[in-house]
Formats: C-alpha cells, sequence, structure tokens
C-alpha cells in the first residue's frame, strides 16, 4: 500500500511459476468447498426432507460447539476446601480439600498459632514482545478487549485497507520480510519516537503470500478522530502492536514461598517485575487493569518466625468449561470464512 514498496515490487518481478502452491492450495480449498459442502448439503437435505447446509469449517466447528454445550449442560459442580493462612504482612494458602472436615482439622490445629517460613524460591521468567497481528490473532483481540466479532473486525479492517491506512488484512503471517526493514523502522519512528532494533518482527521463510498486518505510513499520520469509532479502534490496535512488538522483554521473578504451620505445608505466590519491557504499553481504549499481585513483604528471610497467625477456612467449587466466545473461535483456528 506503499507507493515506494510497489515500484520496488515491479522492479523485482518474480515468474509466475514461483506461487504454482499458492494456487494449489486455493484449488484444494475450492475442491474441498464442492465434495463436502455442496454434495454433502445435498445429501443432508435429501435425507431429512428440509435444508442442511453442509461445509469443511461450517460443520467441524458446529460439532466443535455442540460437544463444549454438552459438557457445560451436564457438569456436576463440586465443592473444595482450602485453610488460608495470614500474619506477618503475607498470606499462604493450603491445597484443595475435598473433605470439609479435613478443612475444619486444619484451620483449628492452626489458628493463633506460629508459623516459619520454610523455602523462598526465586524463578526469573523472561517473556519476548508478542508478534505483530496476522488477520486471526488481531480479530480475538478486538473480541476480547472491544467486544467485536469477527465480521466486524474483518469490515473495519477492509475499509482501512482501501483508504490505504492500513495493509492487506488477509494474511495468516505474524513477520515481515527483510526488505522491509528500513519501512517498519520509519514506521515505528513515526509512531513512537524511538530508533529501534526491528529484527524480531523480521523473518522471511514465515512469509508466504502476505506479510503481517501494519499500519501504513499514511495510517500513522491520519487524523483518526475521524474515523469511526471501531476504525479507531482497530487502527490504534494495529499501530499498538507494531509498536510493542519491537519492545524489549517483560523480565520478572516468580517467587514461591513455603509456610510450615503445626506440621502443615501452607505457599504464598508473588511477582517481581525487573523490567516492565513491552507491557509498559497499554491497549488503547481500555482501561489499565489493576495489579493482582501482592507485593513480597521486604523484610521476608527463610527460617522467619511469625508469631501468631490466623487461619480462616475456604470454600470453593469447581467450574464447567467455558463458553466458546468468537475470541476462543479464534485461538482453535476457525476463520472468518461460510
Amino acid at each position: 500500500m506503499e507507493d515506494a514498496a510497489i515500484q520496488q515490487g515491479f522492479k523485482n518481478l518474480k515468474d509466475g511459476a514461483a506461487y504454482d502452491n499458492l494456487f494449489a492450495a486455493s484449488e484444494c480449498r475450492a475442491k474441498a468447498d464442492w465434495l463436502i459442502g455442496m454434495n454433502g448439503t445435498r445429501a443432508f437435505t435429501k435425507k431429512y426432507g428440509r435444508k442442511q447446509t453442509i461445509g469443511r469449517v461450517q460443520t467441524p466447528t458446529l460439532a466443535m460447539l455442540t460437544e463444549r454445550q454438552t459438557k457445560i449442560q451436564n457438569f456436576v459442580k463440586e465443592p473444595y476446601y482450602k485453610v488460608e493462612l495470614s500474619g506477618g504482612g503475607m498470606v499462604a494458602v493450603s491445597d484443595q480439600m475435598a473433605q470439609e472436615q479435613d478443612a475444619d482439622t486444619m484451620q483449628a490445629a492452626c489458628d493463633g498459632q506460629c508459623a516459619v517460613v520454610g523455602s523462598i524460591e526465586r524463578k526469573r521468567v523472561e517473556k519476548k514482545p508478542p508478534k505483530l497481528y496476522d488477520l486471526t490473532t488481531l480479530q480475538r483481540e478486538a473480541n476480547r478487549y472491544y467486544g467485536l466479532t469477527a465480521s466486524q473486525t474483518l469490515q473495519a479492517l477492509q475499509e482501512l485497507y482501501e483508504e490505504k491506512l492500513v495493509t492487506y488484512p488477509r494474511t495468516d503471517s505474524q513477520f515481515v520480510t527483510e526488505d522491509m526493514r528500513k519501512t517498519v523502522e520509519s514506521l515505528v519512528l513515526a509512531l513512537d519516537g524511538q530508533t529501534v532494533d526491528v529484527s524480531c518482527v523480521i523473518n522471511n521463510s514465515k512469509v508466504t503470500d502476505h506479510h503481517a498486518i501494519l499500519p501504513t505510513m499514511q495510517g500513522a499520520k491520519c487524523n483518526k478522530e475521524k474515523l469511526s469509532e471501531t476504525k479507531q479502534k482497530i487502527l490504534s490496535l494495529i499501530i499498538w502492536k507494531l509498536v510493542q512488538a519491537v519492545q524489549p522483554p517483560f523480565i520478572y521473578e516468580d517467587v514461591l514461598v513455603t509456610v510450615c504451620c503445626q506440621g502443615r505445608n501452607f505457599t504464598a505466590k508473588y511477582k517481581e517485575i525487573l523490567q516492565p519491557g513491552y507491557t509498559a504499553k497499554p491497549v488503547p481504549f481500555v482501561e489499565p487493569e489493576k495489579d493482582k499481585d501482592a507485593s513480597l513483604p521486604n523484610d521476608l528471610e527463610q527460617g522467619m518466625v511469625i508469631p501468631v497467625v490466623r487461619a480462616e477456612k475456604k470454600q470453593g467449587f469447581t467450574s464447567p468449561p467455558k463458553v466458546y466466545t468468537e475470541a476462543i473461535c479464534c485461538e482453535r483456528g476457525i476463520r472468518n470464512r461460510p
């Protein structure tokens, strides 16, 4: 969608034979639609005396939804119990127990007693920034963040493409090619004011017919307020993902603390952020989530005695499988196709 990119393409024309595999894949889908869709629809309509549509995507998707709904309807919730230990600025919990009597016994034994910090285990975790958007990932996150359906996202994306604000939408790649390095560097500089190494989003071997979805330079500089609300959100998501994808990794430590009270073990989990990295870029049009992770007490040491702890019994129930949403369907690879 950039004039320079189109001119570059005409200077480096390739033989059509290089794309024979794309043709073969398309022909395969067309034959599958004919063999399964048309013949299956006719056969089932004839058998049941009314229209029954069958399709290579529709039918397995319907089976998946039906199977999940059956599991939800037949689910029987069961109670479980835990004992929560609090004291010394920390909260630790026991393992789950099926019997309430076992939880009552543990609570009675530990309430008002002293406890000892048994061990403090630290595990460093480094998460790389997310990849750029392909169509499926964008549809999934637009549903998760904004409640947009896959078709709403695709429609807004197609309109943005036709307005030359984003690149081609129907792609299954999350990378760009080496010849786009300078273009991506210029985009990030225009969007975030930073000169960064974009090597992490470049992989020629993982780009087939189309590269990942990007804003064009025109899209980066446009006045978003003139767009509809849905198109504003979709364009902002694409810009956010590009900027996020070239940020440093998110680094933190998972801390597992074991507490012993009256011969029984309890655990407390904490997360210490060492480098926010790409997580420092908030999702556009979405209120930032409150940090649910408790802070590790500064004076906590192995072998430390907590003089008095409070023990409380907590009851919970097992949960049924989640109902499939559009986001989950996208995660399962169900594309926006008939």
